[in-house]
């Protein structure tokens, strides 16, 4: 089914810009393609060509900011996965104009529960968004045992088995991304230096 929405228009109709280096407009790229709906091979289609497409990014955030979340592929992304990026936006937006005016930020995460594990802290507030990718659902600085922890730095811990030396950054397209694979510490970064701290 084609729900193609124009989101790519015609140069006939607007002046150039970064639409004209995108790589679905391609012509040996039918706009169809672009909107896989459900079918599995045909969004793998859609995502190895948005992957290569110079770009990706700038469509991705120009379909987030106008609101272009019901169908297709943009920035390699499918609807309900913009739709989640554009959530936890919105959530990240509020905290900070909280702390900013020093007004409570409202919860958004479940009533505190005591966890067994700092595994079963981490399995309970993440989920897989797409490809690989993993995101954090719950708090900003999580707690276990007394002791308070960055996402990053609880999936750097429970895959390398030791705590991580400096910040655990990720590696990957997608800044929020905690999937141990996509992260990695100062040590890991430049190993040769030497002279990072143990994170606090």
């Amino acid at each position: 089914m084609n729900h193609y929405t124009g989101s790519v228009p015609d140069n006939r109709r607007r002046k150039p810009d970064w639409r004209d280096n995108a790589a679905c407009r391609a012509a040996d790229i039918h706009p169809d393609t672009m909107f896989p709906d459900s079918d599995k091979d045909r969004i793998d289609d859609a995502r190895t060509i948005c992957w290569k497409c110079p770009v990706r990014l700038v469509c991705l955030r120009d379909a987030i900011n106008t609101g272009d979340n019901q169908w297709g592929m943009r920035g390699g992304l499918l609807p309900e996965e913009r739709r989640a990026v554009k959530k936890e936006l919105n959530r990240r937006h509020k905290a900070a104009e909280a702390q900013q005016t020093g007004a409570p930020a409202k919860a958004t995460a479940p009533p505190r529960t005591s966890y067994p594990s700092l595994r079963n802290l981490f399995d309970a507030h993440t989920k897989r968004i797409i490809h690989g990718h993993l995101a954090w659902t719950g708090p900003e600085r999580p707690s276990f045992k007394g002791r308070s922890y960055k996402p990053k730095q609880i999936a750097f811990i429970l895959d390398r088995g030791r705590p991580p030396v400096g910040r655990v950054l990720t590696t990957c397209s997608l800044s929020g991304c905690v999937m141990p694979s996509h992260i990695a510490d100062d040590s890991e970064r430049m190993p040769r230096t030497g002279t990072a701290k143990a994170a606090a």
